[in-house]
């Protein structure tokens, strides 16, 4: 089975990342056994990934994305040609009250309340 997708160099970067893609598939926190299902090497990334406060661990063994995590993503889209729109939204949902969306052309969707 080939697949066209470059392989990584860098693998625990990959694998990271899994963890973290397998944690948004929750509404919830997710337990290790699950996570281990994404990687081998779950415990360990998962470990530095909450020295970098990307990922919580709750005091019942499950983890999910920290709230740093989204405010540096929060930031990072500020910057980005699709975030410009975003203080005009903030000042448009102030002045009316209302949830104020906007469909990106590759189907996100921005939404402030």
């Amino acid at each position: 089975m080939s697949s066209n997708k470059p392989e990584s160099v860098i693998k625990v970067v990959d694998r990271a990342t899994a963890l973290m893609v397998t944690i948004t598939r929750f509404s919830k926190p997710v337990n290790l056994k699950v996570l281990s299902a994404a990687s081998i090497h779950a415990h360990r990334i998962l470990h530095s990934l909450i020295e970098n406060r990307f990922v919580e661990r709750e005091s019942n063994g499950e983890y999910w994305l920290a709230n740093d995590f989204y405010r540096r993503a929060t930031s990072s889209y500020r910057r980005q040609p699709a975030g410009r729109p975003l203080p005009y939204m903030e000042a448009l949902r102030d002045k009316l009250g209302k949830t104020i969306s906007r469909t990106i052309r590759e189907g996100d969707v921005g939404r402030l309340q």
